[in-house]
């Protein structure tokens, strides 16, 4: 390594300019503002700058700050490398950007301030080296070592390696924390609002790729009418972003940073492939285009034929990007009352831009005609592909609500062909909410919805509880409630009505959760129907898979039956 020492600022900048030269060393104080725009060692010697020292450059590697002091101060943009710090900094202590997210400090730094977009990883060696510190960045940061007070200006989601320790982790009560945590690690001090997630340290990194990924898609939304080049690197771009982020989805589903990720993504991919332009011969073809139903009324082998296209439009259905002559419609159902619904999806594509049609085949059962139903733009029915029949159907009137016919259980409606698909992937339950105030019992669950997400909560009764638990809440002289999150139990003992619990509930927990909103958070209360329960209209049928609550169905009785 050659070390070339200065004693005068403009030594210094002589130096710099020499790229042979990989270190400079301090032989005296140095006043005056300067940068390191390439990847060079700075020595302080023991020595003082007195201005401020940036460190802004693309080259790979690892920039270290010899001790010394520098009064001003510290700014570090530099993507693909680095920083060791092991200097006193006066002023603030400014990461920008560093690349392997890495951020290595054993000097003691007045105020230390995280804004790099892709995140960071901070790493302090001993206890009270950093007066200040404040992360203000959407994307994740690990903090590895030891250290006082963390505070969060935005929501944020932070990762700590092991056997960390950190006397206080601060955010105002409308920021969100999420964390990762190892049991190793030690917060003293935490705000009510933080999270631990689902997701692993590992994890962490894939969270930064990501977020660099989208800093990287966001220049191409400048472009009203992105030219072919620039629609096949975003689109290679979109693609890893992709890649990424849906195993951390699985994982985590109603994490508060996928979540987030996941609507940037969606929000930048539909705002270009908007601005692509439409080709005139593209949209008349898929503007001349309707699906006509050949044997519609034969018992078996109706289909529909491809249009034709021109060489450079694609045409394919769904997912089957193999285009054939023509589109075989499903069997028919088996029982004369029952009409098959199946969802299709046609596509007409050139220059990766894509127009889109979805709706249904309509198949009833024997030689009746079979149809086909456009929907509206972005118009969702659910349940996706469905049998409908006499006794049971997916009303016209939205894509949440179900028809029954009078006198039929719970017990049918479970076992019908309505929903002989969706029970592959969801578990299906019939319930009643409970409107009138009642005396709650274990017959009964608590439902909390907050931020579009549903938990049913057990009720159980206790003769007693412990009335000096912080978490215990009482109502009256001789009732209260303690609420367990984390196992989705209420425990209570006394008397309670809905009503009363209801307005303690609520007050409870968001002084607890102080992230959610009075509007965000609803508290109802729901008896599970028996197989043998008869329907009414206001019973409600809701779909539940392994990422928890995913919609809710209302029950009507037919009009006339």
């Amino acid at each position: 390594m050659k070390t070339t020492s200065v004693t005068t600022l403009t030594q210094l900048n002589e130096a710099l300019q020499d790229t042979t030269v990989q270190r400079i060393r301090l032989l005296n104080d140095i006043t005056g503002d300067l940068t390191l725009t390439r990847k060079v060692d700075l020595a302080l010697n023991g020595f003082k700058v007195t201005g401020n020292v940036g460190i802004n450059h693309n080259e790979a590697g690892t920039v270290t700050i010899e001790a010394g002091t520098i009064e001003g101060d510290l700014t570090v943009n530099t993507p693909n490398a680095t920083v060791v710090n092991q200097a006193n900094v006066t002023g603030t202590a400014s990461i920008q950007d560093v690349a392997d997210n890495t951020f290595d400090n054993s000097g003691r730094l007045k105020k230390l301030e995280v804004t790099d977009p892709n995140g960071a990883r901070i790493i302090n060696h001993k206890p009270n080296l950093i007066e200040t510190f404040i992360i203000d960045s959407p994307a994740p940061v690990e903090l590895s070592g030891v250290f006082e007070t963390v505070e969060i200006l935005q929501d944020s989601f932070i990762t700590f390696a092991e056997n960390t320790t950190l006397e206080e982790l601060k955010a105002d009560e409308n920021v969100s924390v999420e964390v990762i945590k190892p049991k190793s690690v030690e917060i003293k001090v935490a705000p009510t609002q933080m999270k631990e997630s689902e997701l692993q340290l590992d994890d962490a990194a894939t969270l930064r790729k990501i977020r660099a990924l989208i800093e990287q898609l966001k220049p191409y939304l400048e472009n009203k009418q992105p030219d072919d080049v620039q629609v096949e690197q975003f689109i290679q771009l979109m693609s890893e972003t992709n890649t990424l982020i849906h195993p951390l989805y699985k994982k985590d589903p109603r994490g508060t940073l996928v979540q987030n990720l996941l609507k940037d993504i969606v929000t930048i991919e539909k705002q270009f492939m908007d601005s692509i332009p439409t080709p005139e011969d593209l949209a008349e073809a898929a503007n001349n285009f309707k699906v006509e139903i050949e044997n519609a009324t034969a018992e078996e082998g109706a289909y529909f034929d491809f249009p034709e296209v021109s060489g450079d439009i694609r045409f394919y259905l769904s997912s089957d990007y193999e285009v054939s002559e023509k589109y075989m419609i499903p069997d028919r159902p088996l029982h004369e009352d029952e009409v098959r619904h199946v969802f299709v999806a046609y596509t007409f594509s050139k220059n990766n831009k894509h127009l889109t049609q979805r709706g249904y085949f309509n198949i009833p059962a024997g030689n009746g005609e079979i149809t086909f139903t456009l929907l509206e733009p972005n118009k969702y029915r659910g349940l996706g592909d469905y049998t409908t029949s006499d006794s049971f159907q997916l009303s016209e009137e939205g894509s949440y609500s179900i028809e029954v016919k009078e006198g039929k259980t719970a017990g049918d409606l479970l076992d019908s062909s309505l929903l002989a698909e969706s029970k592959k992937e969801f578990t299906l339950t019939v319930v009643e909410r409970v409107l009138a105030p009642i005396t709650i019992t274990g017959d009964y669950h608590l439902e909390l919805s907050k931020s579009y997400n549903v938990i049913n909560n057990k009720i159980v009764f206790h003769n007693s509880l412990d009335e000096t638990d912080p978490n215990y809440v009482s109502i009256g002289e001789s009732s209260g409630f303690l609420f367990d999150e984390k196992m989705q139990t209420l425990h209570y003992h006394g008397e309670i009505s809905t009503i009363d619990l209801q307005s303690k509930f609520k007050e409870k927990y968001l002084s607890q959760h102080p992230e959610e909103t009075e509007e965000s958070v609803h508290i109802n209360f729901v008896r599970f129907l028996k197989p043998e329960d008869q329907l009414k209209s206001g019973h409600f049928l809701i779909s539940m898979s392994e990422r928890g609550h995913e919609g809710t169905f209302m029950i009507g009785l037919m009009i006339g039956e």
